[in-house]
């Protein structure tokens, strides 16, 4: 039962992850193409980095992951909140969903992914951080 729990937590966050990825994946093709910034790339890479790390937890908290688990959510966070904070409609939508003007399905779709990132984030860290007292 535990293990179903883990599942539907980790897909609460790669559900609407997954909607996020081809709005980054449209906005860094389109936006690297229009105005020939480099940023747009470097959120598109960010983001596929994040989405994998996502895809990744599904296989299990392995030891010899945890590094790379860590650096993949890591960088998926940093790529949600470069897209969140450098494309202007994005972050007035942002602003009115997380001021309480939004509904369900769009705070959704900006907290779940960062709830689950940031939640194994915090458990890799604490596994880590554990394994190395214990030597």
């Amino acid at each position: 039962m535990r293990k179903v729990y883990y599942i539907l937590f980790i897909l609460l966050g790669i559900i609407p992850a997954t909607f996020l990825l081809i709005m980054i994946l449209i906005s860094g093709i389109f936006g690297a193409a229009l105005s020939g910034k480099i940023s747009y790339l470097i959120q598109m890479f960010l983001g596929i980095s994040g989405y994998l790390g996502l895809i990744s937890l599904l296989r299990g908290l392995k030891k010899k992951y945890y590094k790379l688990n860590l650096i993949l959510l890591g960088l998926g966070f940093l790529g949600f909140n470069m897209f969140l904070f450098f494309d202007e409609e994005i972050t007035n939508l942002a602003r009115r969903i997380l001021s309480g003007k939004g509904s369900l399905e769009q705070l959704s779709l900006y907290v779940f992914p960062n709830i689950v990132i940031l939640t194994f984030v915090v458990i890799i860290s604490i596994k880590m951080y554990n394994e190395k007292n214990e030597r």
